[in-house]
């Protein structure tokens, strides 16, 4: 593989991630709308799924397409060398990754400051069982808050500790403990990094605000345990840390900056959520998603069937989009 051929098929990436990114974007309300019917123990999964599609199905192409078209049909000495605008164009297709991993790095060190801050002003919470450890923190910028990727800590108000009863306090830490079992902050950080043009030119809030909006649903899922009592101790809980007057709640960029799984960061959502929990929905009209291993299967195997009947006019697109871009 020649420099050559390993520019142009980084362009033909970038232009399938652009098309495909620009199909999503004017897919998404129509997709926000259908994910939101999604049941909330799976609507996290849905939305991760549909919003590293344009990124996954672009390199899966070029991967499985492009790339094996390219290696059978392409001459090793051609001659033919990268022009300008081919290099420029090439970049142009890594800028989003590598703005993904700016962004992933930003929010990673900005949670990591506000983690160490409530360190600083924590200690392990007394009288409190949980699988995760519990700190809890003097101070208004939290409330209950899950941080840490691989080994999430829970860390608590002490106001909030205060002011809950202890059926309320139960029910809200099942909410952070569901949250830390689930992994969310890396989920958060993870799509807050999608590695695409929607993420470069800051288009991909709808979909950050979707998922930080479904982990808290499905929290509140798990938390509940079909268990009635439980669910109105945790709706009671939300309630009441909305009144409190002494926990000050960050601007919503704020939080979007950190991965950070709060259980009342979205004051928007409190009274969906408070509603949800007192009067649950049937699950008429829910969608069931559960994406299955052997259709990913067969769809990889449908590609590598097409790459090697297709190779020589696929071949011929990617040599045409070089020779428009060379010298």
């Amino acid at each position: 593989m020649t420099p050559y051929g390993v520019t142009v098929l980084i362009v033909v990436f970038g232009l399938l991630m652009a098309a495909l990114d620009m199909l999503l974007l004017l897919l998404t309300p129509w997709l926000l709308a259908n994910l939101a019917r999604v049941a909330p123990d799976r609507r996290t999964n849905a939305i991760l799924f549909a919003r590293f599609a344009p990124v996954g199905v672009a390199g899966v192409l070029t991967a499985l397409v492009f790339l094996p078209a390219w290696w059978r049909h392409e001459p090793s000495d051609a001659g033919e060398i990268v022009s300008g605008t081919l290099l420029a164009l090439a970049l142009v297709a890594l800028l989003p990754i590598l703005q993904g991993l700016h962004r992933a790095l930003r929010m990673f060190v900005r949670t990591r400051d506000r983690l160490l801050s409530w360190r600083r002003r924590g200690r392990n919470a007394p009288g409190v069982q949980a699988p995760f450890d519990v700190v809890e923190v003097l101070g208004e910028d939290l409330a209950l808050c899950v941080g840490g990727y691989l080994r999430p800590t829970i860390y608590a108000s002490t106001d909030v500790m205060k002011a809950l009863e202890p059926e309320e306090f139960s029910a809200a830490l099942a909410h952070e403990v569901s949250h830390a079992t689930a992994r969310d902050p890396l989920r958060l950080l993870w799509m807050g990094s999608c590695p695409d043009f929607l993420q470069l030119v800051r288009l991909d809030d709808p979909w950050r605000r979707a998922f930080s909006r479904a982990c808290e649903f499905a929290a509140d899922v798990v938390a509940r345990r079909g268990n009635r009592e439980v669910a109105l101790d945790l709706a009671s809980a939300l309630l009441k840390v909305a009144r409190l007057r002494t926990h000050r709640r960050l601007p919503a960029e704020t939080m979007m900056d950190m991965a950070v799984s709060s259980a009342f960061s979205s004051q928007a959502d409190l009274e969906a959520r408070v509603q949800s929990l007192a009067n649950p929905l049937d699950t008429e009209g829910v969608i069931r998603f559960s994406p299955r291993t052997w259709i990913l299967v067969a769809a990889v195997l449908v590609l590598c069937c097409t790459g090697v009947i297709a190779s020589e006019q696929v071949h011929a697109f990617t040599e045409g989009v070089g020779r428009l871009l060379a010298p």
